[in-house]
């Protein structure tokens, strides 16, 4: 395979894997994005910046269109955008937080019960939201592992930081478990 050589001396393989924009420095930022960070593969990725540790990064969704939630049908009738932070899995250690531009979309089905809905980016947004399903997944089972201020302490050390997961809201298996205690005072 032909590989291109860059001023710092890095030599990138030239091909389809390769295909993006490059930067001044000759990184393709698009197929970087989409090797390291995979779940922000359905979005297009307008900016990456930083500020006070926080990787900052404004996206769209490449979609044209969003399944309604209620019918199922794919509706490209734009209503209004606007946009929702969502925060997500830490790259190198500091905290990540995607600022999104969604679209909410009018649902023409007669039959549908939703006149507008809001889009949901597969992979990285659910309804009400504020962390992406990967990094839900990630401080779950950090808390089903350790538990408590150990786990805490972990996903603040990983860059997860922020307020706590309730596991057996994600997690029916430990609902069993939530809740019972040893001891305690008994009433009456």
């Amino acid at each position: 395979m032909r590989s291109r050589a860059y001023r710092s001396g890095y030599r990138a393989p030239v091909g389809p894997s390769w295909i993006g924009r490059p930067r001044r420095d000759g990184v393709a930022v698009e197929c970087c994005c989409r090797v390291l960070l995979p779940q922000l593969s359905p979005v297009v990725i307008d900016r990456i910046d930083q500020a006070d540790g926080v990787v900052v990064i404004d996206a769209h969704p490449r979609a044209r269109g969003s399944p309604c939630r209620r019918c199922g049908r794919v509706s490209t009738r734009v209503h209004s955008r606007y946009r929702r932070h969502v925060a997500d899995l830490p790259v190198s250690g500091r905290p990540v937080m995607v600022w999104l531009t969604v679209r909410r979309f009018f649902c023409d089905h007669v039959d549908c019960s939703a006149s507008t809905f809001v889009e949901q980016i597969p992979g990285l947004t659910e309804r009400h939201a504020r962390r992406s399903v990967v990094l839900q997944g990630a401080l779950v089972a950090i808390g089903l592992a350790l538990a408590g201020r150990a786990g805490a302490r972990l996903a603040a050390t990983l860059g997860m930081g922020g307020e706590p997961v309730d596991a057996t809201a994600a997690d029916p298996s430990a609902a069993g478990s939530a809740g019972r205690s040893g001891g305690g005072a008994r009433c009456g």
